[in-house]
């Protein structure tokens, strides 16, 4: 009994191993080449597997000696159908005492696309499956014959929040999110866990985030907690609180928030695991701000640790957010990997603009009534508008785009003002919140979606035509999520989720571009695109990126 399940064992191991190499071969040979239509049977894993042209083929290689070569150009949509056909009925190759490495390889003997060697060689005196290539040891690829090692890798997010970050790794097929930590604390007034994310972030990543005030605790009980031994996380995510940078809280332009101290705290974690690559997008204060010092201590850190860095400012909307959103984003990499942002990721391409507009993103959604809950999709409600004045306030402000201005023209105006806003027509201001109150337009990319994105006074957040705050779907849709995420917990706490997240659009990019720091291959535009989001691959045109 004992032998057998071992012998089970081993088999299960070795299948394992098998899928994350022919998981690893799709990811370094997905092209923009015509996408496969049929898979052929294929009787065992020495016989030519039969596709039409510009689709994928798989035969026995010349060499090395008993090796089979993989030709593979599926889209996106096609790969997780080949790389299942591929598994089982390849799942006999990893046997026991055999090693099994996936390499990439120019194309040779006339072959019309890059190829790659799945190689099966016994090692002498062997009695189990060699160990695959830890994350530490994969070769830093930029090219053709290097070693892809086993993948998925493994990804840790501080300040997890929601899942905004995480999820675009947890999406892609060649990352796993390892780990998540969050103190769940929604401003300084409030409590830890009051802000309720980790619910929202186990309901979309399966994992539940260590609880934890990053700021006190200790960073090697943290990873102890998640489970995480030195070199075993390939991406570190950190991306601490921007409240404390943000130019919009006047105080930030006077005095150092105690929150920008948390950017200090991420050397510590890179010391410990040694990352690959480390990630954080925050505000944009954080690289043109008053208190842009925490980032300069922090690239000083990083280059001591031997990481190469930069930092460096974006309006998402350029790489496909359906919203008007500049972030700063810091990308490091450890030596002597190569150093790459978005601006190379999107290099002779670009987003259509009208793929970024409001109409383009949530047009399509059903119409919904203040407080009443989609009974097809819980995610698609808002807030009721108790107040009558609200409702009539709402109701007089022109759609499309239309403001609280606008209500100065009202015959109704004198109820329908506030009194700060009475203030400001007399004196022919509109203040520093012109948005407050405001309508979404239907041609244009949303405004910035903050964390109080939850009331129609605290910004432009009005749907365009309809009389109510965009529902916690709307909002979410344009800061990036898929329609299929769902969110935990109070509804004001559900905004504050969305307004607080990086978007789930860009992590996704993100994450395309970290599987081409660590293999050397680059994605092609349609492979940018995060599964279930607003855009498609029809909006990606060659050309220069957008400017904002």
């Amino acid at each position: 009994m004992t032998e057998q399940a071992g012998g089970t064992s081993r088999r299960l191991e070795g299948q394992k191993i098998l899928a994350l190499l022919i998981n690893a071969v799709f990811l370094a040979f997905r092209t923009t080449c015509p996408a496969a239509t049929a898979v052929h049977e294929v009787h065992d894993r020495h016989d030519l597997l039969e596709v039409p042209l510009g689709e994928a083929v798989i035969q026995r290689g010349e060499q090395p000696p008993g090796a089979l070569r993989v030709v593979v150009v599926p889209t996106a949509a096609r790969r997780h159908q080949l790389r299942e056909a591929l598994f089982k009925k390849l799942c006999a190759a990893p046997t026991p005492g055999h090693r099994l490495r996936a390499t990439a390889a120019p194309p040779g003997n006339g072959a019309s696309w890059p190829h790659a060697i799945l190689h099966s060689a016994r090692r002498p005196g062997a009695t189990r499956p060699a160990r695959c290539v830890p994350a530490g040891q994969r070769s830093l690829a930029r090219g053709a014959g290097v070693t892809l090692g086993v993948q998925p890798w493994s990804v840790v997010d501080l300040f997890s929040g929601g899942g905004g970050m995480s999820y675009g790794f947890h999406a892609h097929p060649s990352f796993v999110v390892a780990g998540a930590a969050d103190a769940q604390i929604g401003k300084p007034s409030t409590g830890r866990g009051l802000l309720g994310c980790n619910a929202t972030y186990v309901a979309n990543i399966g994992i539940r985030p260590v609880e934890a005030d990053l700021s006190a605790a200790d960073p090697g009980q943290i990873c102890a907690a998640m489970q995480l031994p030195s070199g075993s996380v390939s991406v570190l995510a950190a991306c601490p609180p921007c409240t404390g940078f943000s130019r919009t809280l006047a105080h930030n332009h006077l005095r150092d928030d105690a929150r920008n101290t948390l950017v200090g705290v991420i050397p510590r974690y890179v010391e410990l695991l040694r990352p690959q690559i480390v990630l954080m997008e925050n505000a944009r204060e954080l690289v043109t701000g008053r208190f842009s010092g925490h980032l300069r201590s922090l690239l000083s850190e990083l280059d001591g640790l031997n990481y190469a860095a930069m930092a460096v400012t974006h309006f998402l909307n350029d790489f496909g957010l359906p919203q008007k959103r500049e972030r700063a984003l810091v990308i490091a990499v450890r030596r002597p990997l190569r150093l790459l942002g978005l601006d190379d990721l999107w290099s002779g391409y670009r987003v259509s603009p009208k793929a970024t507009h409001v109409r383009r993103a949530i047009g399509d959604l059903p119409p919904a009534e203040a407080g009443v809950q989609d009974p097809a999709d819980p995610m698609h409600v808002s807030p009721s508008l108790r107040s009558a004045v609200n409702r009539s306030r709402l109701a007089a402000i022109p759609p499309d785009g239309g403001g609280w201005a606008d209500l100065a023209r009202h015959p109704e105006a004198g109820q329908l003002l506030t009194a700060a806003m009475r203030r400001r027509v007399m004196l022919r201001q509109l203040g520093s919140h012109p948005d407050v109150y405001g309508r979404l337009r239907w041609d244009r990319p949303a405004v910035t979606i903050k964390r109080e994105c939850g009331h129609i006074g605290n910004g432009r957040y009005a749907h365009p035509e309809q009389d109510r705050l965009c529902t916690v779907r709307e909002m979410a849709i344009l800061q990036g999520f898929p329609r299929s995420y769902t969110f935990a917990g109070t509804l004001a706490n559900m905004y504050r989720h969305v307004g607080d997240a990086v978007p789930p659009v860009i992590s996704y990019q993100l994450a395309g571009l970290c599987a081409w720091t660590l293999t050397g291959i680059r994605p092609g535009p349609a492979e940018l695109i995060l599964p279930g989001c607003h855009l498609s691959a029809a909006d990606i045109d060659e050309g220069p990126a957008g400017s904002g």
